[in-house]
């Protein structure tokens, strides 16, 4: 499933900040492309579903859709930030 390799993607990286911060992952915001085959609904659950048992699991998470001919991302996810518990 490619939407479950985008999110496993994304925390890993999500999870390698929070290790860094020794915190867990309060707020996720991600960007993606329009010409993304991912609807932002199906990344949410599926970053909820991937996050249990993880640095991540609990975070609330944003997506943001570029709007097409004003977006640089094109087909990419992209993890636009992530706040931490402190």
């Amino acid at each position: 499933m490619h939407e479950r390799t985008l999110v496993l993607d994304l925390l890993r990286k999500v999870e390698s900040v929070a290790r860094e911060h020794r915190a867990k992952a309060r707020y996720v915001k991600i960007r993606i492309g329009p010409s993304c085959h991912i609807q932002p609904e199906t990344l949410r659950a599926q970053f909820s579903l991937l996050a249990r048992g993880t640095a991540a699991e609990g975070a609330g998470v944003e997506v943001m859709v570029e709007a097409a001919g004003t977006s640089q991302t094109g087909r990419e996810v992209v993890l636009e930030s992530i706040e931490i518990e402190q």
